[in-house]
């Protein structure tokens, strides 16, 4: 169950662009004109069904005044029918993935409802489990274009397993709040407009028809100008739906979710998984990646210092006039916190998200990595040993008695698996013996970079 917090939560205004600051320069006027540009959006979409209605509507009413206006009317109504017909074959497909039942899910389901009843949000209908570090609410409809009504929570099991149960609690009232009957209306239409319509962009793109030829024309010039002059009112969307998250859950929750996804994530991206890799060159089957993960970030400390100094990147990162989300010091100033690397979570979201099945969610995110990874992982594997005994041949032979092109393979190989300072040795007898060569030139040059940066 979800409870609301009676901390005073009392805002703090940040140096920058804040949700005040910028709110106070949303006038009437640009609320006015950015509503009516959303609503030529929605009535080039709906169109056809508006006009089928009012020419049925004349009809019915036998609002004729002559036999060539009955025969306009009629004509226009073929018109739009076939083009109604046309737009009634645009399918948004619904998200497809590794899909949590509710029968098997049924806490987390549970809690999902009590989000979206607590905040007025639409009930999720299905919750879909990816690889990514994102999360994300997408809205199909159920009749053609014009009935958005089915809702897919999109969630990373990378994500999961970086931050606790609580920061995910927080990052999940964030993404909701957007789509909140009572909380802030005319924001959340403008957010959830832009991203129906990216939606169907991307759909007109595999679709074929006249219709869909038309509306992809309209969408090329129109999205570009919409999501241009809607920034600043998603920027403020975003500050409320962090305001709102420190109100359900607790602002330091939604800040160390801030700052895990903005930190952590992108460093596991970048380094766990090629360091992950690299056990292939001495290992013929891959551990548990997933698994792995887990341990990796609670027990290895020794990212703490690289986390601080990403941190400390991230904070001087600034967002400009275009951009929908704000920067993350501006964030955390709108929420009065601190801006600190949160300890890490010794119980995951994911181990509470799935209890007893939580294995079983980790088996199977293995055997999908496994399919898409086993054939380069026993290709690596098979390569770098047979490499490792080509390297033992060579280096019984003396640098200066190799032929050209035993002595570059063996500098390669000394490079890749060898000894750093042996690949120097071998990197320096083959310049000897071509002075103009650059690639050995290149290779030095990085080596002795490498030991004046060490040395620094």
């Amino acid at each position: 169950m979800i409870h609301m917090n009676s901390d005073n939560l009392g805002f703090g205004m940040p140096a920058r662009h804040t949700q005040k600051t910028i709110a106070s320069e949303l006038t009437l006027s640009y609320r006015f004109k950015l509503g009516l540009f959303a609503l030529l959006g929605h009535a080039v979409v709906h169109g056809p069904l508006l006009g089928l209605v009012l020419i049925t509507a004349i009809i019915w009413a036998d609002y004729a005044v002559s036999a060539v206006l009955n025969n306009v009317v009629l004509i226009t109504l073929i018109l739009i029918l076939l083009l109604l017909l046309s737009v009634s074959r645009i399918r948004l497909e619904k998200p497809k993935g590794y899909t949590l039942q509710q029968n098997d899910f049924t806490e987390l389901f549970a809690l999902l409802s009590d989000m979206s009843q607590c905040i007025h949000a639409p009930k999720i209908d299905q919750v879909i489990l990816t690889s990514e570090l994102d999360v994300t609410v997408i809205q199909t409809p159920k009749l053609g274009l014009w009935d958005w009504s089915h809702n897919t929570l999109v969630i990373g099991l990378e994500l999961l397993l970086i931050l606790s149960h609580r920061q995910v609690n927080a990052v999940l009232v964030h993404k909701l709040g957007h789509y909140s009957r009572k909380h802030h209306g005319f924001n959340n239409w403008i957010y959830q407009s832009r991203k129906h319509w990216q939606q169907l962009r991307n759909t007109l793109d595999r679709t074929h028809g006249v219709a869909p030829m038309l509306l992809r024309h309209f969408f090329n010039w129109y999205l570009p100008r919409f999501n241009d002059y809607s920034a600043a009112i998603i920027q403020v969307s975003e500050y409320q739906a962090d305001a709102l998250a420190a109100k359900i859950v607790h602002r330091d929750c939604m800040a160390k979710a801030l700052i895990n996804r903005e930190v952590i994530g992108p460093y596991v991206d970048e380094i766990y998984w090629s360091t992950f890799f690299q056990q292939a060159d001495y290992l013929p089957k891959p551990p548990s990646p997933w698994g792995s993960l887990r341990h990796y970030l609670v027990n290895d400390l020794s990212m703490r210092s690289s986390l601080k100094r990403r941190l400390q990147q991230r904070l001087l990162a600034q967002c400009d006039e275009f951009d929908a989300d704000p920067s993350l010091i501006d964030r955390l100033a709108a929420l009065n916190v601190h801006a600190e690397l949160p300890d890490p979570s010794m119980i995951s979201a994911a181990e509470i998200w799935f209890d007893s099945k939580y294995r079983r969610v980790i088996h199977d995110f293995d055997q999908m990595w496994l399919e898409i990874n086993a054939k380069r992982w026993e290709e690596r594997y098979e390569y770098v040993k047979q490499a490792k005994t080509r390297l033992k041949y060579l280096r019984n032979f003396s640098l200066v008695r190799m032929t050209d092109d035993a002595l570059w393979e063996k500098a390669q190989l000394e490079a890749e698996l060898g000894d750093k300072d042996q690949a120097i040795l071998a990197y320096r007898s083959y310049q000897d013996r071509f002075p103009d060569h650059a690639l050995a030139a290149f290779h030095l040059g990085r080596y002795a970079s490498a030991a004046g940066v060490m040395k620094c």
